[in-house]
């Protein structure tokens, strides 16, 4: 045949029959009979279901099936396909043909896969989706994606789902585990994924992720009340595919999500997730732990769920205390203040303690920046210094006016400034009778300094 085009009836009735339209197919004699079908193209979806074939030694050769070919009866072990292209191969359960090889798929499904890990070895594809299977380590190490990788609805024994060391360093496009069961250890190792996500898993003991290199990393609907959730040397790449940045809710070259999920631990090691963002929602998390990693920095909330945002940081705060990393603690506890001042702003609620987490952000970031604090200190307090100058009517300074007598005026009175700023400083350091206005001015000046000064010294606590 050359380069004919045939539909899918026409190629099953060459397998039945032996024959198409006058023309037979079939070769050899007595039990070595066999039918040869090559260089064609196939429209339309073939599905070999029937045992009903001419011969039982069937050979497609540079055959290419524009549709899907599905595999669902034992008679496909009679087929031995060379050199065909298929957009997507169906097998199902342990249905495979005699031989395979040199084949391109673009499309690679397994359903109730039973057969041999080893068997899968000759059947690399661009995508594979793996659906309704037990995953045992021998099918994880079988499989062959060239760029996305998906499980559905699978339940993993005890599984270890690794990177082909062959090609670890090229950029993966997906990896998506959705709608699944762990009942014991899941392993996540080796992978540089520009988007893995895990949805809807039903996790009993302990996923871990591992020496992965990702660009967005999502977890929904990760029920795991009992089990632990351990990020262990993940670190973070842009994404480049349209398709990654494209199907990834979160916009942005790199992103963290954790949504909807019930999970008892989590726990980050030698990670460095400073630099990325992460959004959560809904999430119930009874310990966090870090070790050897930096702490999210900036964690948003999905939706309204800035109470949850308040809580994760709690707890990376007590986890940073417990571990003695003072620094931490206090950037972690910053942060936690910050979301719950946004927290009551977005509830419409006290209003007196708004006011209070506003103005310790202001001053300070809540005791975590004395560099901040002490530009408030001499900011507002040369404001309230040039406004006790103008209440008190001191007519041996003129402003506006330089001559030579200006510098050693203006010495004097940075060194009246700095005597003010002390709210210990004596009524008559100005060597002026105050007025009552001034007297005024002078004890809230005196009040709010002290209150400075307060915030500065508690922000050093962080390196000292």
């Amino acid at each position: 045949m050359n380069e004919e085009v045939i539909s899918a009836a026409q190629f099953i009735e060459i397998v039945k029959t032996g024959s198409l339209l006058g023309t037979s197919y079939v070769s050899g004699a007595g039990d070595r009979k066999s039918v040869t079908i090559e260089n064609c193209r196939v429209q339309g979806e073939v599905i070999l279901d029937s045992h009903e074939r001419v011969c039982n030694d069937m050979r497609i050769s540079h055959v290419i099936f524009e549709r899907a070919v599905r595999l669902k009866n034992h008679h496909v072990r009679w087929f031995g396909f060379l050199h065909c292209q298929f957009h997507a191969l169906v097998i199902e359960e342990n249905f495979l043909p005699r031989s395979v090889g040199g084949n391109r798929i673009g499309i690679l499904r397994l359903e109730r896969y039973t057969g041999a890990g080893d068997s899968l070895l000759g059947y690399a594809a661009d995508r594979i989706i793996v659906v309704r299977t037990t995953v045992n380590d021998a099918v994880a190490s079988g499989l062959r994606p060239g760029h996305v990788l998906e499980f559905e609805d699978c339940e993993f024994q005890n599984v270890t789902v690794r990177r082909d060391s062959e090609d670890r360093h090229r950029l993966f496009e997906k990896l998506r585990i959705s709608n699944c069961r762990a009942p014991n250890r899941l392993i996540i190792s080796g992978w540089r994924v520009e988007w893995m996500q895990v949805s809807e898993l039903y996790l009993q003991q302990e996923m871990r992720i591992e020496f992965c290199h990702v660009a967005h990393l999502h977890l929904e609907n990760v029920e795991a009340p009992e089990a632990r959730i351990d990020f262990a040397h993940v670190s973070f790449i842009k994404a480049h595919s349209n398709a990654a940045n494209e199907n990834s809710v979160i916009r942005g070259k790199t992103s963290v999500r954790l949504e909807e999920s019930h999970v008892r631990e989590l726990t980050w090691s030698f990670c460095d997730w400073s630099k990325t963002r992460m959004f959560i929602g809904s999430i119930v998390v009874s310990k966090v732990w870090l070790q050897g990693s930096s702490t999210p920095r900036r964690i948003v909330p999905i939706g309204n769920q800035w109470k949850e945002v308040v809580d994760l940081f709690g707890l990376l705060e007590a986890n940073a205390r417990a571990q003695g990393h003072t620094a931490d603690a206090i950037t972690n506890k910053a942060n936690a203040l910050r979301a719950y001042r946004t927290y009551l702003s977005r509830q419409r609620r006290d209003r007196m303690d708004r006011i209070t987490l506003w103005l310790s952000e202001v001053i300070s970031d809540y005791g975590a920046n004395w560099v901040q604090a002490l530009c408030i200190l001499f900011i507002t307090g040369l404001a309230w210094f040039v406004l006790l100058l103008l209440s008190v009517g001191d007519d041996r300074f003129v402003w506006l006016n330089v001559d030579s007598s200006t510098p050693d005026v203006l010495l004097s009175y940075a060194g009246y400034f700095f005597e003010f700023l002390s709210p210990l400083h004596p009524a008559g350091f100005l060597k002026l009778e105050l007025t009552g206005w001034s007297k005024i001015i002078d004890m809230i000046a005196r009040v709010w300094l002290g209150f400075v000064i307060y915030q500065v010294v508690r922000s050093t606590r962080k390196f000292v």
